[in-house]
Parts: C-alpha cells; structure tokens; sequence
C-alpha cells in the first residue's frame, strides 16, 4: 500500500484509488436490484390470452346436450353451400361444480330428450385458446326458457380416430380459459382438484405433431366418469391413452379406468378379502378430500 493511500474513517476524503473502486461497488449494488428484477420478470409465465367476463351477464341461445359431456350447441354460422355451421360451448356451474344435475333434472320435468328444445341460458362467458366455455351464474335461475324445436335436432355425426396416446397436463376448462390466471401446473392443482370432483368435466391439455395446442375431454371408457381418480391426476405431467373421436368441434377421449391407474403409478392397497383392489383407499370426513390428496401424491 503507498502511503498516501492510508485513509483513516473521520479524514474528509478517500484517496483516489480507494474512492474509485468505492463508486464502483456502489453503483454495481445500486444496479443490481433493477437487473434482478428484470431478470425475475422476464422469466414469469405471460397471462394466458384468455377471458373470463366477470359481472357481464350474456344469453346465448341453442340446444343442450349432456352428451358427451354438458354442452350448449350454438349457430355459429353457415358454409358456402349455407349448411349451419355449429359450436360446442361447455357448460360449468357457478362455483367449482357441474351442471348435469341441473339439466337431468329439467329432462325429467320436460319428459322429452333436452335436444328436442331450443334453450335460452343466461350466465357469464369464458373464452381462449380457441374454446368456450359458459357458467350458469344463477345456476337453475340460469335457464331462462326454451321452445320446442320445429325439427328434430340432428348432431354432428361422431368421427372414430382410433387408439392413440397423448402426453399433457390435465386441466378444468373452466379455470383454464379465462377464471383462473395461471389456470394449469403445480400453482393451479388445488383448484383444478375440486374443480373436477365437483362435477366440471376434464379436459387434457396437449399438443399435436405441429407443437400446436390442442384440447381433449376425457370420458371413462367403461361407465361413469371416476371424478376422485381423474382429479387427483390434475396439474401433473401425464400420459394416458384411448380411443379417440371427434365430436362435433370437440375431441374426445376414451380412456381405461385401469390404463389411468398405472399411468398415475398408484399403490395397489389389498382389501378385506386380500385381492388386488383397483381403487385407492380413501378416507371419510369433513376433512377427507385434502387428507386424500395427500394420500395419492
């Protein structure tokens, strides 16, 4: 050290090597915070380009059909031959629940098939990624009427694509295109749990050979939908394969009860009479779906 650089703290200034190195340090501590949180910024997921029209009430006219899923089947417009051109808009409830108790219901009053009435629903619209969905915001309040129809509703004839294999994340449409922002991944799982065991169908969000996104319903291939199974698999990676159609603008997948068990590696509990059971053991009481949640991780 020279002997002019010796600097003792009550002195008015530093010496010139000193100082400089100082302003050096300082200015690169005062830069750091802008840069660190460019960095943290730039590397946040972008709000999907989706919607969710909250406190907009809209009415949205057409035909219900519960299957495969809950759908209000709306004009969308014609073809150049003037062929009415049909959109499938899922049905949600208000909340984290479903709405094919509303509508079983209303099927057995009318005592005639739900397609062979015209609906005119009130609720809020939510939208993105191509797909739309609508909640029934007033839940039963939410049909306001419906007429019957002049002609027998014909749909969309069913396109069998085969077996075929998908890898994706599976998500609850209604968060995913617009209510929730991240509506997928680890963040949303929690939600997209209750979403799906309350009635709100899954829907497997993937991508094609393109890298383009593509949306898939996933149906039981044999009887109802295990709502507990399927939602403890949601917002996890997952390959699940089955026969696939396509209905109406929808895909849709069939897929084996046992198939999704090995794909979400679940334990094998014996049961009372020491077979192989195929069910996870669940546990019952007010607390029971989040003590199963934890079960199945």
């Amino acid at each position: 050290m020279k002997e002019n650089d010796f600097y003792v703290g009550y002195l008015p200034k530093a010496p010139r090597s000193m100082s400089k190195w100082l302003k050096a340090v300082i200015a690169g501590l005062l830069l750091l915070p802008g840069f660190v949180a460019l960095m943290v910024a730039g590397n946040q997921h972008r709000f999907a380009a989706t919607n969710f029209e909250y406190g907009q009430l809209t009415e949205l006219t057409g035909v219900v059909s519960l299957e495969p899923v809950p759908r209000l089947i709306v004009e969308a417009g014609r073809d150049q031959r003037g062929g009415v051109i049909t959109k499938s808009v899922l049905l949600v409830n208000f909340g984290k629940s479903g709405v094919e108790t509303i509508f079983r219901n209303l099927e057995k009053e009318l005592g005639r098939p739900l397609t062979n009435f015209e609906f005119n629903l009130r609720g809020t619209l939510i939208y993105g990624e191509g797909k739309t969905v609508f909640e029934l915001t007033d839940q039963e309040a939410s049909v306001l009427g419906h007429k019957i129809l002049d002609k027998a509703y014909v749909p969309v004839k069913t396109v069998a694509l085969g077996e075929q294999s998908f890898e994706g994340e599976i998500i609850d449409p209604k968060c995913y295109f617009g209510v929730m922002k991240p509506g997928f991944g680890k963040v949303h799982r929690s939600c997209a749990i209750r979403c799906i065991a309350g009635g709100i169908s899954p829907v497997m969000a993937t991508k094609n050979e393109n890298g383009e996104k593509q949306f898939i319903l996933l149906l039981a291939d044999k009887g109802k939908t295990k709502w507990p199974l399927i939602s403890r698999l949601a917002g996890k990676p997952i390959t699940i394969k089955g026969e696939l159609k396509q209905v109406d603008d929808w895909l849709v997948l069939h897929y084996d009860d046992q198939l999704l068990y090995e794909a979400a590696s679940f334990p094998i509990i014996p049961n009372e009479s020491d077979k192989l059971a195929r069910e996870p053991k669940l546990l019952a009481g007010p607390n029971a779906l989040d003590a199963n949640i934890v079960l199945c991780n």
